[in-house]
């Protein structure tokens, strides 16, 4: 394990070698004291979603050096596109959705925001602790069968509780267990939502946690995720009633199904669309993005694109993602999606990302906190 001041002066270096990073972080890797992320106005929050990926193992779960790196990367982006000028600046996030977390990791990635960006973030809905938030399906049979490894943060400086955390299980129908996937039969997931309020205007926004099983664990996924949807919107609005809702997460589904392509169909992350003859919006997209009996309110997204995303009934104002983090240096020590990347992340999942392997990659030390890039959207009055 690295001393942290040794990790930061390393961060800091290795941010600095990209151009949209170059301004973002002092010499000391510390948030510069005179570039500090400004708040959100009354009405619009700033949601920012990310799978931290905490849950492969004990020695995974063990080691938070990447959840370090996701708080310095969050100053990082954010304040440099900031200083592009953006129509609408990236706000210090109001609310931070987290999935694949531990009780600790979630806690550990609150304080690691609170230390970047000088303002406090708090757990209002935490993950199950230590190897109750394993993930039952990986490795099936071999982990407990309590699951609720997603997680929400806020900014206390511009929201509140207005709730007791809450957690809402759904139990998969017998129609869409796999045979070689047995333990979905008893295997329910948990789902953190809470209610959230403005300091300044008061306006109460009723968020979800969301995370959607990848494809090869069900049997048909488009089903699944339509139906899931349904389940999450009337949900929200149960619970919540008058309050802004808002779903963040990790959907592992994309826009629309491509019937040309038989392999697509009823399987797979299907595709983002692109206006073809063949396509069709996927179930999930179709129920977040209408109004029908059971499924209430028509919900925004924040990108056309991606697994990762955040709805809200509220108009999207602008939105964004971490498009650069796979992409580090140049020539063989490339950190990309290629070898490089993916030998950083099995050092990681190992809970090796201290180590001297780990330091050899270049940009894997300092950079890496997770295989999905996070996402933020700004919702809210215009």
């Amino acid at each position: 394990m690295k001393r942290p001041e040794r990790l930061a002066g390393r961060l800091a270096a290795a941010l600095a070698g990209g151009a949209i990073l170059a301004t973002a972080l002092t010499p000391s890797g510390s948030a510069g004291a005179d570039s500090p992320l400004p708040l959100s106005p009354s009405g619009r929050i700033s949601v920012l979603s990310a799978n931290l990926g905490e849950l492969l193992n004990g020695a995974d779960i063990g080691e938070k050096l990447d959840v370090t790196h996701f708080a310095a990367r969050v100053q990082a982006v954010f304040s440099a596109l900031n200083a592009r000028g953006p129509a609408v600046p990236n706000y210090a996030p109001d609310v931070v959705v987290l999935s694949e977390v531990t009780q600790e990791s979630g806690a550990a990635a609150a304080q690691q925001l609170t230390a970047r960006t000088g303002y406090t973030y708090r757990v209002a809905a935490a993950a199950a602790a230590g190897t109750n938030a394993w993930d039952a399906i990986d490795v099936p049979g071999t982990y407990p069968r309590v699951r609720r490894e997603t997680a929400i943060l806020y900014n206390d400086t511009t929201m509140t509780t207005a709730s007791a955390a809450a957690s809402s299980p759904l139990t998969y129908p017998q129609s869409q267990i796999p045979a070689n996937q047995p333990t979905l039969t008893w295997e329910t997931l948990r789902q953190s939502t809470v209610l959230l309020q403005e300091r300044a205007g008061g306006r109460r926004y009723g968020i979800y946690s969301a995370h959607y099983r990848p494809y090869k664990f069900v049997t048909d996924h488009d089903v699944y995720t339509g139906g899931w949807t349904r389940f999450l919107k009337s949900r929200l609005s149960e619970l919540y009633p008058g309050a802004v809702p808002v779903i963040a997460g990790d959907f592992n589904r994309l826009p629309c199904t491509n019937f040309s392509n038989a392999a697509w169909v009823g399987a797979g992350y299907s595709g983002n669309c692109t206006g073809a003859v063949s396509e069709t919006p996927s179930a999930y997209w179709s129920a977040m993005t209408t109004n029908s009996v059971g499924s209430p309110g028509v919900y925004i997204p924040g990108r056309p694109t991606g697994v990762d995303n955040v709805f809200s009934t509220l108009p999207v104002l602008s939105s964004n993602y971490d498009y650069d983090y796979k992409t580090y240096g140049t020539g063989t020590s490339q950190f990309a999606n290629g070898t490089a990347f993916a030998q950083c992340e099995a050092l990681y999942n190992q809970g090796l990302g201290g180590s001297a392997a780990a330091d050899a990659i270049n940009g894997c030390a300092e950079r890496y906190y997770s295989d999905h890039a996070f996402v933020w959207s700004i919702v809210g009055s215009k």
